[in-house]
């Protein structure tokens, strides 16, 4: 999932480039220090290049949705950015509205191997045919992050402690609930209804009906808001507080427990004076568990031949194990190559950092994330958000 903070562009040196620089334009939705972390590897792929190629990041606000906004917008204008980041859940929306050069394409005509990727996430960039339309760059599941020294402080093991269930979640987040502080916080407002979905399908449940026909999320979406109300009115445990408050409060030690994606773990890391310890995301004790994988595919989109074959040559480097690895171990994002995964690096990253170890322990309740069929899939996203 992205960021909702603001990031500028960093400005790359102009030494190299000349008259026959192809220049390229790439729209991103990371902001804060994932937004740096993204400049950064645009400036090393374009000093990779020599001069021949330069990339260009712009970051778009508002997540997710806010990158269709302003793809549909560029559109309009007739002035497309050469790749984009889309959301796993708007894979459909993509290839249904914008004009996208498929990666398929590519593929066939350069040989390019994409039998490292984890099949599962490879298949979130595919179309409703089955045709791979982007290749997955960023990919990450909920997770429960715990302040281990409120636990400590609590008589609470962070570890044996660790809530498996949603009953268990709101006892503990009771008894953290003291001294201003509060036990919980769960960011249900995180972009496409991701967390909803989670919660939904640890609950038993799915999004849609298996052919995507009509909503099939009751009696668990309700049985969710209630678990939200009970927290937020009866129990008092969880504050009233949007995102970005909740990202603050947590951090600053205010709140105990803290369920969101993946690739807000640097960021808690970094910016906490406590230590961050993760566990799986709770379900409801009955066996039932999903884990939609969330973060983003990168698409290259039609302009010219060769604008387009530079395009391409950028998503293979922003999709490579070497770039997979930094994204990892610099955001949080898990890596979406097996070779990545597997390799001494990331072994010997995970081995020194097991709070980021805790997603992989998920993978095999991996689930894509709801994609809604049609052209309102945005419209579809925020009715689900305001009810």
């Amino acid at each position: 999932a992205g960021s909702n903070s603001a990031q500028t562009a960093s400005e790359t040196s102009t030494d190299q480039l000349s008259e026959e620089t192809i220049e390229l334009t790439f729209l991103h939705t990371h902001g804060g220090s994932a937004g740096e972390v993204i400049n950064q590897l645009c400036e090393e792929y374009n000093q990779s290049t020599g001069g021949k190629v330069h990339v260009t990041p712009i970051y778009a606000e508002g997540d997710y949705e806010g990158v269709l906004e302003k793809l549909q917008a560029m559109t309009l204008s007739n002035d497309l950015p050469n790749i984009s980041q889309a959301g796993h859940h708007y894979a459909y929306f993509m290839t249904e509205n914008i004009p996208v050069v498929y990666a398929q394409d590519f593929i066939d005509e350069d040989g390019t191997d994409v039998s490292d990727f984890f099949p599962k996430m490879l298949d979130l960039g595919r179309d409703e045919e089955g045709k791979l339309a982007g290749i997955p760059f960023a990919t990450s599941t909920a997770i429960l992050y715990i302040n281990k020294d409120m636990f400590e402080a609590n008589g609470l093991d962070p570890e044996k402690d660790a809530p498996k269930t949603f009953d268990e979640m709101r006892e503990i987040a009771k008894k953290l609930t003291k001294d201003g502080n509060y036990g919980l916080f769960i960011d249900y407002e995180i972009t496409g209804n991701w967390e909803i979905q989670t919660m939904i399908e640890d609950m038993g449940g799915q999004m849609l009906s298996d052919d995507r026909s009509e909503v099939a999320f009751e009696p668990q979406m309700e049985q969710v808001l209630d678990y939200l109300n009970i927290l937020v009115n009866e129990d008092k445990s969880m504050p009233l507080m949007t995102s970005d408050q909740g990202v603050e409060a947590f951090k600053a030690g205010k709140v105990g427990m803290y369920i969101t994606t993946t690739a807000s773990l640097k960021e808690f890391q970094n910016g906490s004076s406590f230590e961050v310890t993760t566990a799986l995301h709770p379900n409801d004790g009955s066996g039932a568990k999903g884990a939609p994988v969330g973060g983003n595919s990168l698409y290259v989109l039609k302009s010219t031949p060769e604008e387009e074959q530079a395009s391409w040559d950028f998503v293979k480097f922003m999709t490579s194990k070497e770039v997979t690895i930094k994204v990892a171990q610099n955001v949080g994002y898990m890596v979406t190559r097996e070779s990545a995964l597997n390799s001494e690096e990331m072994q010997a990253y995970l081995t020194e950092n097991p709070a980021a170890a805790v997603t992989y322990e998920q993978v095999e309740w991996l689930t894509p994330w709801c994609n809604f069929p049609g052209g309102s899939g945005t419209k579809y996203v925020k009715v689900v958000q305001g009810g």
